[in-house]
């Protein structure tokens, strides 16, 4: 760098100018978004525990199936269970926020100064700083008339120039599009919003534990709000070829014993209330059985969990769609493994029984059924009643709207910065070594391709050269 570029001028204390640079740096932003992206998709693959087991986490690790519920595991060891609630988590969003405010204020001072009154000075040569060395065109005119003649050909690419006083040389900002400096102050602005969406959310918001109820169950919401929810229907609409349509439920809110709407959910579709949202995450079927031998006696049936009683029905809970109970059969000694497909490759829901072989080594699938039946296998007959029951989630996710939007505004205003590139060019035109003059120009140091400066130098050269 030449001595007609002036060095950027120290505006602040050193040691929170040391941070403010480190904060400033182009890829420190992209670098912890990139880490709360990690955070964020790491918190929806592995399973969180929901706000009313938080007092006993170790019970409801204890209840979670393989490598989650594993005691000594890596999820349970690194506290993987609860990502939003975790220090380090709440602490990379502090970080994001001072960055994504530091970015905002030099990008607000940046479009002020190409756009506003204030105009430049010799402290904004800051913004180019860091740059590689600048190009540099000979001149063999004037640096008078050398400034004269650069003011034409820029003007004539489209450029307007903005002088720089309180500097030695003859300094000038040539830009154009310049106004689209703001949409990088909305970006930053936008994703300020959609953070604080984020903070507010992992701080207040709440999720209760998921429900299974039957038509006309009642449940609070409870969290000190005065709502009751009923299901009164679960809706498994079906075409004349048996596939499943759009599963729903209907809901009412109540309040007290009145109620006070009356709603339908459905998968992706929740139905909300003062900020509270009611989703359907699936369905589960509800399994009674009963069986006789081949001499016509009942069966005696032991489902897990449960202790041998007479012979009768027993009914066969799935806490989840991917569970698979088992059936004990204590006189044959016999397995039994039921298993649930909400949506078979015939496109309706499906439940298998399967026998147990060899301590469940080899499994033979007994019976497929769409709709209560029964299943005869080694002398023995089981009927089967089947219906369902819908998986219901109530929470609570306050700030969720402000995030979303934000995102939506941030990527919107990335795809205008992209679209329409502003150009600006740092020119200082001083004496030379060799010729009369030497022009010196620098383009912001984020500037993503550098053609069109090479193609500027170019033309500019070309100019200043038909008139030696």
């Amino acid at each position: 760098m030449t001595e007609e570029i002036p060095a950027p001028r120290a505006r602040r204390p050193e040691l929170l100018s040391v941070v403010w640079r480190v904060l400033a740096v182009p890829h420190t932003p992209m670098i912890l978004l990139a880490c709360l992206a990690f955070a964020l998709a790491l918190g929806r693959l592995v399973p969180q525990i929901p706000s009313y087991a938080r007092s006993d986490p170790q019970a409801w690790l204890a209840a979670q199936t393989g490598l989650f519920g594993r005691e000594g595991g890596l999820v349970p060891a690194l506290g993987l269970f609860d990502v939003y609630h975790a220090f380090l988590f709440r602490g990379l969003l502090v970080l994001v926020g001072l960055v994504l405010i530091v970015r905002m204020a030099d990008a607000v001072d940046l479009a002020w100064r190409a756009t506003g009154p204030t105009r430049w000075s010799a402290a904004s040569f800051a913004f180019w700083a860091g740059h590689p060395s600048p190009l540099r065109l000979p001149s063999s005119l004037s640096p008078e008339d050398t400034r004269s003649r650069l003011g034409d050909l820029l003007a004539e690419a489209g450029m307007r120039l903005a002088p720089v006083p309180g500097v030695p040389s003859s300094t000038f900002v040539a830009s154009r599009r310049e106004a689209v400096l703001w949409a990088l102050v909305a970006v930053y602005l936008a994703l300020l919003a959609a953070l604080a969406g984020l903070i507010v959310a992992s701080t207040w918001g709440w999720r209760n534990e998921d429900w299974q109820p039957a038509s006309g169950e009642s449940q609070a919401v409870g969290h000190n709000t005065p709502a009751t929810l009923r299901l009164d229907n679960l809706d498994l609409p079906q075409d004349p070829l048996g596939k499943l349509h759009n599963a729903s439920s209907q809901i009412t809110w109540l309040e007290g014993d009145t109620p006070v709407r009356q709603d339908r959910v459905y998968l992706g579709y929740p139905s909300t209330r003062q900020g509270i949202a009611v989703r359907q995450i699936g369905y589960v079927p509800e399994v009674r059985i009963r069986g006789w031998d081949e001499a016509g006696r009942p069966l005696v049936l032991q489902a897990e969990g449960q202790d041998v009683g007479i012979p009768g029905s027993v009914a066969i809970d799935f806490p989840t769609p991917q569970a698979q109970p088992l059936l004990f059969l204590p006189r044959q000694d016999m397995f039994l493994a039921l298993s649930f497909e909400p949506s078979c490759a015939e496109g309706r829901p499906a439940l298998y029984v399967d026998l147990l072989r060899n301590g469940g080594a080899d499994r033979q699938r007994v019976q497929t059924l769409y709709e209560s039946g029964s299943a005869a296998f080694e002398g023995l007959r089981l009927e089967v009643d089947l219906a369902y029951r819908p998986i219901l989630r109530v929470d609570y996710r306050p700030g969720m709207a402000m995030a979303i939007v934000g995102l939506i505004l941030a990527l919107v205003s990335v795809a205008l910065s992209w679209a329409v590139v502003p150009r600006m060019v740092w020119i200082a035109v001083g004496p030379g070594e060799d010729t009369p003059t030497m022009v010196h120009m620098l383009a912001l140091p984020d500037v993503r391709d550098r053609s069109w400066l090479l193609r500027l130098a170019r033309r500019l050269r070309e100019g200043l050269a038909d008139d030696d």
